[in-house]
């Protein structure tokens, strides 16, 4: 069993005890770790936490700070363990542990012991020096005082700690090419900066963006610039490259320092460039490839093409040949095309885009599907089927016909015939004869036979009932057009065989050629007449007229009446002046003296007192002063002179003595009114009726007092004389009547005197 030293310790003090109480009870006195207060009273021992080295002693001593006395009756105190501490004095026991960050020493008498934990080390709780447990770890930094090995915290970012560093910076600034995030503990720190990046001294990042190598160069992992190596010919270099990359196949970098993948520009048109290449022409194109502009690699010619060394671009085998396999490096290809088809340019195979086009021929090489394009079309009278080699290949049969250009015999169209071979238009050998019907294909004139009865087959007919008999006309076996029923005769059924037809035309109906029905043309029309089985009707005559349908004969103009032309289906009036007896064409116009009102039968002779001209429609009244004394006058006679009339008259009346006895008046006889008295031109005055006349020269002018004139108030003396005054009124009003008394008075009074 191996003893701690605190055992050995106590060991040794108390075999020390022992002795010294030995020697004291041989002496008679308190041994050490006893006391007697007077030292006559029996020794008691001393308590933990106090001690007595000495014999025959009256008290024991309190344990010192920083020390403890953990047994009763002890002769010393104990040193309180490193890494603890005693506070205050008599203690029994240690008081506790040393404070984290701090160390104690042996006989420390505080919890902060000696004082802190020395800087780059750190001192957990029990340290007993300043060292505690060591080194601060590497990557962090542990400040005076510190209490784990991770101190204060990791080092700073772009710094490095190495163990036992004391500050956030440690040892300093990370190596140029390397990187040191927060905690590093090297000058190399996480490592190398990133390929595509660059880091100075003191980087905490292997590639952050403000670092990225500079566009044109590259930058290896652990570089320490951003133009770290330029970027050779034949490569780019974007920003942040680690390595140049290759100019990409189809282009080329002629120079350093190149930035983006199109680097100088594309290879040339008839070169190809692979990836890396620094010249436009790295590399000639073969025959049997093509290289376009930009071309990486050279491409295989396909099939169907042809290309020459230094091709930029496939080209198509000439028209009329083919190419079958891929690289070829001639126009012609794999050779011609085969007979009876055609090859267009770039054709693939031997029999290219098919079969010639029926109707054309192909020789070997024909590039077209109508041959070589001259003269290839199959010839007239021959048909070429699809994939012809020759435009004379099938002769046309009978009943067929092949214009140029056929592709097969065409069937010679119903209605026709083909009797010979070769024909080449649809008109074959002309139309099928009339009264016989050819159908599609027929090869005779006659074809299949004769139209049957009841139709009618035209020329170039293709059916036995090419077209039905119509209504009003039959057909016998063999008609080649339909014939009319004849007059007097209808057809009122389709596909009559006879010329019976349908039977005779119903009496009083008109029946020309071709009737449709038993009345024909339907009953005689107003205006004409019709017999029994006429075929046409018959216009009524002049003087005559026909106002209903249907009839057998015509009726007469009524007296007054005409009818001008035939076929009329009403007479017209005579007009005024005008007559006519029955039965009339026209009307006969009046002669003079005689007149007629319209629709007379006759004219009349104008009475006495009147007259008409030739064609009168009234007789004229003669006017006043004229007169005819007979009926029938063609004009009146003036009256003679002397005598007058009035209108009408069949007679002139004599005017007699026309005297009025006014001095201021002339009289005379006018022979349309009688006597008329016209005012003279000398003084009148009428002083004893108390008013005057200014007889001058203005005979018409109006009395003073504003009355009418004597002139004005004039009026016939005697109806039965004609007397009358000049420009006389009749008396018609109650101021004529005034003036007549007023001259009466007048003529009175000078004869009195």
């Amino acid at each position: 069993m191996i003893l701690s030293w605190r055992s050995l310790y106590y060991a040794s003090v108390m075999v020390t005890v022992l002795v010294l109480r030995a020697q004291a009870a041989l002496a008679g006195q308190c041994p050490p770790g006893y006391f007697s207060s007077d030292g006559n009273t029996p020794c008691g021992g001393c308590n933990p936490g106090s001690y007595q080295p000495s014999a025959g002693q009256t008290s024991c001593i309190p344990a010192s700070a920083g020390y403890n006395v953990a047994s009763a009756d002890s002769t010393s105190q104990m040193q309180c363990p490193a890494g603890e501490y005693c506070a205050g004095m008599g203690n029994s026991a240690f008081t506790g542990y040393c404070t984290p960050g701090y160390y104690c020493p042996a006989a420390s008498s505080s919890a902060t012991g000696a004082g802190h934990c020395s800087a780059g080390y750190y001192c957990p709780g029990s340290s007993t020096t300043a060292m505690g447990s060591g080194l601060c770890a590497g990557g962090y930094y542990c400040p005076t005082g510190s209490t784990s090995v991770f101190g204060s915290g990791e080092c700073i970012p772009g710094d490095y700690c190495p163990a036992g560093s004391t500050t956030s910076s440690g040892a300093g600034q990370c190596s140029a090419g390397y990187y040191c995030p927060a905690g590093s503990s090297t000058a190399m720190g996480a490592g190398q900066c990133d390929a595509g990046y660059y880091c100075p001294a003191g980087s905490s990042t292997a590639n952050d963006s403000i670092h990225q190598c500079a566009p044109g160069y590259y930058c290896p992992a652990g570089s320490t610039t951003a133009t770290a190596a330029s970027c050779p010919a034949g490569s780019y270099c974007p920003g942040a490259s680690g390595s140049p990359t290759s100019c990409p196949a189809g282009t080329y970098g002629a120079t350093m320092g190149l930035t983006s993948p199109t680097c100088t520009g594309s290879c040339q048109a008839g070169y190809y460039c692979p990836a890396g290449s620094t010249s436009a022409t790295a590399a000639s194109c073969p025959a049997g490839s093509y290289c376009p502009a930009g071309s990486g690699a050279p491409i295989l010619c396909p099939s169907g093409h042809y290309c020459p060394a230094g091709a930029s671009v496939a080209s198509l085998c000439d028209a009329g040949s083919y190419g079958s396999s891929s690289g070829n490096t001639m126009s012609t290809c794999d050779g011609q095309c085969a007979a009876g088809h055609y090859c267009p340019a770039g054709s693939t195979s031997a029999t290219g885009a098919g079969p010639c086009n029926a109707g054309y021929c192909c020789p070997a090489g024909s590039s077209l599907a109508t041959g070589t394009g001259a003269n290839d079309a199959c010839v007239a009278g021959y048909f070429c089927p699809q994939g012809s080699s020759s435009c004379t290949a099938n002769v046309c049969p009978q009943g067929s016909y092949c214009p140029t250009g056929s592709g097969a015999a065409i069937t010679c169209p119903a209605g026709v015939y083909g009797s010979t071979t070769m024909l080449a238009s649809s008109t074959c050998s002309g139309p099928c004869q009339a009264g016989s019907y050819c159908p599609a294909g027929s090869s005779s004139a006659t074809g299949m036979g004769s139209c049957t009865a009841g139709y009618y087959c035209p020329a170039g007919s293709s059916s036995a009932t090419s077209s039905p008999c119509g209504l009003g006309n039959y057909c016998p076996a063999g008609a080649g057009a339909p014939t009319q029923c004849p007059a007097g005769t209808y057809g009122a059924t389709a596909n009559l065989t006879t010329s019976a037809c349908s039977g005779t035309c119903q009496t009083g109906s008109t029946c020309p050629a071709g009737s449709t029905s038993a009345t024909g043309a339907g009953q005689c029309p107003a205006g004409h007449y019709c017999a029994d089985g006429a075929s046409s009707p018959i216009e009524c005559a002049q003087g005559h007229y026909q106002d209903a349908t249907g009839q057998t004969s015509c009726k007469s103009c009524a007296p007054g009446t005409h009818a001008a032309g035939t076929g009329a289906t009403a007479c017209d009036d005579c007009a005024a002046g005008t007559s006519a007896l029955a039965a009339s064409a026209t009307c006969t116009s009046c002669v003079a003296g005689n007149y007629a009102t319209a629709h007379s039968a006759s004219c009349s002779p104008c009475p006495a007192g009147t007259f008409s001209g030739d064609s009168a429609g009234s007789c004229t009244a003669c006017t006043a002063g004229t007169f005819s004394g007979q009926s029938q006058a063609t004009s009146c006679a003036a009256c003679a002179s002397g005598t007058y009339s009035t209108g009408n008259a069949i007679a002139c009346m004599s005017c007699g003595t026309c005297d009025d006895h006014n001095p201021c008046t002339t009289d005379s006889c006018d022979p349309s009114v009688g006597c008329v008295s016209t005012p003279g031109s000398s003084n009148c005055g009428f002083d004893d009726l108390g008013f005057s006349f200014d007889g001058g020269s203005d005979a018409g002018s109006a009395p003073p007092d504003g009355s009418s004139s004597a002139q004005d108030m004039a009026a016939p003396a005697n109806q039965s004389t004609g007397c009358i005054y000049a420009g006389a009124r009749a008396p018609h009003s109650l101021t004529a009547l005034l003036a007549l008394v007023f001259f009466a008075l007048l003529r009175v009074r000078r004869r009195a005197r």
